[in-house]
């Protein structure tokens, strides 16, 4: 963005652009490019590590998806039943279902999450309450189509 801004700027004046170019936008911009590598390069092991696993047995990738994360690997999930306190269910978005045509901004994705004591009547009570006054429907339009 700004270099389109310093261009418009000296569009008349090449040899002020290129001295920009040279001096300000190609070591800021190199700069940038390293922080972006090294970013990826330290999810890189968590993410093969999930393609692996999805790769796995299909009678293991058929158990209901309840897991938590390994205390020996943190990159690992074990499977759980739902009655583990610190069961999640890991979901990967589909690219597919984001607008790419709006601004990074914009929430296209929310979940709800409630969490509460099953031994607990009123606990429970107040969960299957909240959850009937919850107008899904609204949540979806405030995202849009």
């Amino acid at each position: 963005m700004e270099k389109g801004f310093k261009e418009k700027e000296y569009k008349n004046d090449p040899e002020k652009l290129k001295k920009y170019m040279r001096m300000d936008y190609e070591s800021i911009k190199a700069r940038y490019e390293k922080l972006l590598a090294d970013n990826e390069k330290s999810f890189e092991p968590a993410f093969n590590k999930l393609e692996s696993q999805l790769r796995m047995d299909e009678t293991e990738l058929s158990q209901p998806a309840i897991v938590k994360i390994d205390p020996h690997d943190h990159l690992s999930y074990l499977f759980t039943d739902g009655n583990d306190p610190m069961g999640e269910v890991p979901i990967k978005p589909n690219p597919g279902y984001f607008n790419k045509k709006l601004p990074r901004s914009s929430p296209q994705f929310f979940w709800v999450f409630v969490r509460w004591n099953y031994t607990d009547p009123i606990a429970t009570k107040f969960t299957k309450d909240i959850l009937k006054s919850v107008d899904l429907t609204v949540l979806k339009n405030m995202l849009g189509k």
